[in-house]
């Protein structure tokens, strides 16, 4: 029983990476750096780091899936995401913050979207060209 006494337990653990979804089917951008992947996670989107695998980013989404993500190619800092509410926002990666958002009047959800070679017009398809947004980043 004495030795029992002399036992101690560990008090302090390292912490290990879990496995977490960050993709749900769908849409999904790769940067032109090929650092990271921006893809969608029901109704939020994950920017995932390439060559760790992890998530360092979520961005909080508007409760409907996500149907269309474009990045900027000026600069990769611009991200566009629009989803089945018919909102599109624009989102800044450095920040983490929604600098805009629209809400479109259409009924049909965009499948996919795209910048233009000047990189000032952005394009969400739904078969057709459905709305196109001019910016400057």
């Amino acid at each position: 029983m004495a030795s029992a006494s002399l036992l101690s337990y560990k008090k302090n653990f390292r912490a290990s990476p879990v496995l977490e979804r960050f993709y749900t089917g769908g849409a999904l951008v790769v940067a032109g750096d090929g650092t990271f992947v921006a893809c969608a996670c029901v109704d939020d989107v994950k920017i995932v780091d390439l060559a760790t695998g992890l998530t360092t980013k979520t961005l909080k989404g508007d409760s409907e899936t996500v149907t269309a993500i474009a990045l900027s190619s000026s600069d990769g800092k611009s991200l566009f995401v629009a989803s089945r509410s018919l909102q599109i926002k624009h989102w800044d990666l450095t920040s983490q913050s929604c600098l805009r958002t629209w809400k479109v009047k259409k009924v049909i959800p965009y499948n996919s979207s795209s910048f233009c070679q000047s990189n000032q017009c952005l394009c969400f398809f739904y078969i057709l060209i459905l709305m196109g947004l001019r910016f400057r980043v």
